[in-house]
């Protein structure tokens, strides 16, 4: 089988990056044609031409997907007479309209943002969503029939280092990373660093951000306002330096907003986590628990919540059998549900339905 990928999407983005891992590792033969991410007009042409020419089973369009990604990828499908899989991750409206606060839910640019989604969702065969709650707000709010929508998690192709150890003089590790998007709930883990300032084998390790944004600088001045030496930030981290830092953690953390969108999603941390068999700690949303269960692979507490947070973090701390538990258990969610080679199988099982249809 092969498949065209196309779009404007980022190759080496996790989502993207995964995706293709497993559709190599499941014999399916991928096509490039990612026309927006070339600025000469001719160029954008040849590859155009390509996808005219090339033989293939099915159009497959990744994220992100450019406002012009669903016409053109509509009329291959007309000339090619292809069905097309859409794969959008998150909703722009939702994520300008609900997390940013860009704008209100009913203006004018909400409407178009909300009318042109719904144009695109709708134009594809199938429409690939991370939750199956993800899937129902794509259905609700964007207005895609049920039908058309099928769960693939997002999943991680990261991988666990035994080698790597901690010296005895290092402290217990909860890491967090991620770029202080409104979903992650980065104030909460800062509160909850304060919380267990008093206990001084545990240490927080907060990866990313950017120095120049506003939440960042409010965070740090709190760290420096409330004198927290347990919390160490580090602005921007190379990911394989990334992995080896998680490879250290004893806890990761995941989400804390309380968002439409932080409810909806799993997010890549998470993922990166049990791939990594590391305990994880996040707040008890819906999309969560599609995959994990508090107290068997997964510790979920409260959200928007810093005391239900500092608390989760002192039960893994001072229980080490069940910060081994989650861990393990989580490992074993990984290897049953979202390696690349799984994310891979349950897309080539959507391709070979859809062109039954």
């Amino acid at each position: 089988m092969k498949a065209l990928f196309f779009g404007s999407y980022h190759q080496n983005y996790s989502r993207n990056r995964i995706i293709l891992k497993g559709l190599q590792a499941n014999s399916i033969e991928v096509i490039h044609c990612n026309i927006f991410n070339v600025r000469s007009f001719k160029r954008k042409w040849l590859l155009l031409k390509k996808a005219l020419n090339e033989e293939y089973n099915i159009i497959f369009i990744g994220f992100p997907a450019s406002i012009l990604a669903m016409p053109i990828a509509l009329l291959l499908k007309c000339v090619k007479r292809k069905k097309i899989v859409y794969d959008p991750l998150i909703s722009q409206y939702n994520t300008k309209v609900n997390d940013y606060h860009m704008f209100p839910k009913h203006s004018l640019r909400g409407n178009i943002l909300r009318f042109v989604e719904n144009l695109s969702f709708n134009m594809a065969d199938v429409l690939i969503s991370d939750t199956k709650i993800h899937g129902n707000y794509f259905s609700e709010e964007i207005q895609v029939p049920k039908s058309k929508i099928h769960r693939v998690f997002v999943g991680s192709d990261y991988e666990k280092e035994n080698s790597i150890s901690k010296s005895k003089t290092q402290h217990f590790q909860v890491t967090f990373f991620g770029s202080y998007i409104p979903l992650q709930g980065i104030p909460i883990i800062f509160q909850a660093a304060k919380i267990l300032l008093n206990q001084t084998e545990i240490h927080f390790k907060i990866i990313g951000g950017n120095p120049k944004k506003i939440l960042f600088r409010e965070m740090l001045e709190f760290k420096l306002k409330n004198n927290l030496n347990n919390v160490e930030i580090i602005p921007f981290m190379q990911e394989t330096q990334l992995i080896n830092e998680l490879n250290r953690a004893d806890i990761i953390l995941g989400i804390f907003g309380n968002s439409i969108k932080s409810q909806i999603v799993i997010p890549n941390k998470i993922y990166a986590a049990i791939a990594l068999e590391k305990a994880i700690i996040s707040s008890n949303h819906p999309a969560i628990r599609e995959l994990f269960t508090n107290g068997h692979n997964a510790i979920l507490c409260k959200a928007e919540d810093p005391e239900s947070l500092a608390n989760s973090i002192l039960t893994l701390y001072t229980n080490s059998i069940l910060r081994t538990k989650i861990a393990h258990e989580g490992y074993k969610t990984y290897l049953q549900y979202c390696t690349p080679k799984k994310i891979g199988n349950q897309l080539k099982k959507i391709f070979r339905e859809t062109l039954q249809k």
